[in-house]
């Protein structure tokens, strides 16, 4: 449910773990959760203008990321 990126990184902490190799704790969301984040937010508009932009080719995708991650900061 919370997505095939997860469970790797549930393997490598069952991993690494034993062997004396810390891994930073994390969270996992499910999409239901994620989504309503953004509706509450209002984030989907100002993501679709990013990508669009980014599109456009008026912005890098480095530009692009940054202006998604200060936007989820906000929220």
């Amino acid at each position: 449910m919370a997505g095939g990126k997860n469970a790797p990184l549930g393997d490598t902490v069952n991993t690494l773990d034993p062997e004396g190799i810390r891994v930073p704790d994390g969270f996992a969301t499910t999409p239901t959760p994620y989504w309503q984040f953004l509706e509450t937010n209002d984030l989907k508009p100002e993501i679709e203008r990013a990508l669009e932009d980014l599109n456009e080719e008026s912005a890098t995708l480095a530009e692009t990321g940054s202006r998604n991650r200060k936007a989820f900061l906000r929220a």
